[in-house]
């Protein structure tokens, strides 16, 4: 079953506890009013690391309700280090970056010695639900992987199944954009198109329909694909783009947002926990959206952070 917006998918994880989110240097306005707003919601149990004082003066200026937990550190960097401790010893069930810099907390995470990557590849997934589309629409990578080789868009792919079966999808049809429909050795993302989906036909994504190379129309308006005469379950019903490179993923996601009335929320997706980093500018909404998304996902795997 697929989602028709956010709304059905956090009522479809309703029941599980929640899941505590280490807050990273918390000391910022949006930051803390979405993490409370995820926590009313019944998502998220923030536990703010960075300066006490400050956050908790800032917590109560805001005029938030209840008391969050709170653990002191020093730095970003010693936040950070926190945040990936909790992880390790089962307290956390998701990271938030609050107001660090994304490489500070990309940086430690990657590290080996640190042990949070699981599969080697971290990926980018970002989810909209557009006024314009039947359902929820994923995209990958659009803010990681800048021109990733075939290898890591498998990775990418697999990273978002994950999500999608964590959160009870157990289908998920994905559309590997290019700009045209037929395999051009000049158009190399045609080619890795192709194979992805000949890895889809040998079993290489679990619980996954993967199609490619296929036009952004095609993937996303059934009519396209009858007037073009193109056959595949994929068409006109596609759950997940695949874009080549993060210029394409950028600007579709922008365009989307922006001018076409997109609500967004994204996760960073491949390590022990997820991990939610949104862009200072993001509006409140998104922000608690993204707090859900990574709360959903925690709730829905089997397994221990």
């Amino acid at each position: 079953m697929s989602f028709q917006n956010f709304q059905q998918l956090f009522d479809s994880v309703q029941g599980h506890s929640l899941q505590r989110a280490a807050v990273v240097w918390g000391d910022e306005d949006h930051t803390l009013e979405a993490a409370s707003q995820a926590w009313q919601r019944g998502s998220i149990q923030p536990v703010l690391i960075g300066p006490p004082e400050a956050m908790e003066a800032r917590w109560n200026k805001l005029g938030l309700p209840g008391s969050p937990e709170v653990l002191p550190a020093a730095s970003p960097e010693e936040a950070v280090a926190l945040a990936i401790r909790l992880v390790r010893d089962g307290e956390a069930r998701l990271i938030v970056k609050g107001l660090v810099e994304t490489a500070v907390i990309m940086g430690q995470l990657v590290r080996k010695e640190n042990g949070l990557c699981r599969g080697g590849v971290l990926s980018h997934l970002t989810l909209m639900e557009l006024p314009s589309y039947h359902k929820l629409l994923g995209l990958t990578d659009c803010a990681l992987l800048t021109y990733p080789a075939l290898e890591q868009k498998a990775a990418a792919i697999r990273n978002a199944l994950d999500f999608y079966h964590g959160v009870g999808q157990n289908e998920v049809k994905v559309a590997v954009l290019a700009a045209v429909e037929k395999v051009n050795p000049k158009m190399p993302e045609t080619v890795d198109a192709a194979r992805l989906k000949e890895m889809g036909r040998q079993g290489d994504f679990s619980g996954a329909v993967v199609e490619g190379p296929v036009s952004y129309d095609l993937a996303m308006v059934p009519g396209a694909a009858e007037t073009k005469g193109y056959q595949s379950p994929v068409a006109g019903d596609a759950d997940l783009l695949a874009v080549p490179n993060i210029t394409a993923g950028n600007l579709l996601v922008k365009a989307l947002s922006y001018s076409a009335g997109g609500t967004t929320a994204a996760v960073v997706l491949g390590a022990k926990v997820p991990i939610v980093i949104p862009s200072r500018s993001s509006p409140v909404r998104s922000k608690v959206t993204a707090m859900r998304l990574a709360a959903a996902m925690a709730a829905g795997r089997k397994e221990g952070p």
